[in-house]
């Protein structure tokens, strides 16, 4: 007997089959819980090393390099892959999902430390950074205007600056980008590089310095 030759046969038993997985439906519904930001931990680790001074072709043979082989060999890896430029490189490793983050983590940089002394001594020692979603900014606040770009860059670290900013409730942080910085350039005559030291400041000055405020 098929099931619809059943359910007719039996009207009563389907109605109160139906009625009882609408209303299990229903309370399961209101229960579920319901996140702008679910708690997920991404499988990706972020290995980020500075070598301040250095170019990209030396900071992917000096840094990246080593790195990558010495995380290679993690439990779950499935993908590694480098960007080097001037001045640091970031290694990013994905992991298969279900992996343990936590001791995942603690195994890389267990490898990151053994790693170091396979570094330059110029370099820093590497950051190691969890791909949370819950880290990532649900807000930003722009501010833009026609007059000074300092003076714009004033009103945000005043703004910042202020308890309510970065104390509201379940609140993790806040932080301000894209200040600006001011530089003063200085130029002396070529055959006197010395010309602005003899007038009291202290920085090398050669055809030019620049200066930030």
């Amino acid at each position: 007997m098929t099931l619809a030759g059943l359910a007719l046969r039996r009207p009563v038993t389907t109605v109160a089959a139906t009625l009882a997985l609408v209303l299990l439906g229903s309370v399961s519904l209101g229960r579920l819980p319901v996140a702008l930001l679910p708690d997920v931990a991404l499988p990706v680790l972020t290995v980020r090393t500075a070598y301040p001074g250095a170019a990209a072709a030396e900071v992917s043979r000096l840094v990246a390099e080593p790195i990558e082989e010495a995380v290679a060999a993690t439990p779950g890896l499935v993908e590694l892959r480098s960007v080097s430029r001037n001045g640091g490189a970031t290694t990013t490793l994905r992991f298969a999902w279900g992996t343990r983050m936590p001791a995942t983590a603690l195994q890389v940089r267990e490898r990151l430390d053994n790693a170091r002394a396979a570094l330059p001594a110029e370099a820093e020692r590497p950051t190691l950074l969890s791909s949370d979603p819950g880290e990532r900014p649900i807000a930003i606040l722009a501010i833009a205007g026609l007059g000074d770009l300092r003076a714009a860059a004033r009103t945000a670290r005043d703004v910042h600056a202020r308890p309510h900013t970065s104390s509201q409730p379940r609140t993790r942080g806040s932080r301000t980008r894209g200040t600006a910085i001011g530089t003063l350039a200085i130029w002396a005559r070529r055959h006197q590089p010395h010309s602005v030291l003899r007038r009291g400041t202290s920085y090398p000055c050669g055809p030019c310095a620049n200066i930030d405020l």
